[in-house]
């Protein structure tokens, strides 16, 4: 279902895209700054992500999971 969303959404973020380009460049020069810095924290993130999961066990984060998962069905019966 993913998948199925990515061409809607894509032509949404264009349109936007396209509306605020027509306003005028200085409203044009935020959107980029904003598209670059969330590409980029993205991309350090995943990269991040994937160093870990190639150096580190999963072990913390399977008890960080069964604990929350435990208070949770404690604190909401």
């Amino acid at each position: 279902s993913f998948l199925l969303a990515l061409p809607i959404t894509a032509a949404a973020g264009l349109d936007g895209v396209r509306h605020v380009v027509a306003s005028g460049p200085e409203r044009a020069l935020p959107l980029a700054v904003g598209f670059l810095a969330s590409f980029l924290s993205g991309f350090a993130a995943i990269r991040s992500f994937l160093r870990l999961m190639r150096t580190q066990t999963f072990t913390p984060y399977i008890i960080y999971l069964f604990v929350l998962g435990a208070f949770l069905a404690l604190r909401f019966r």
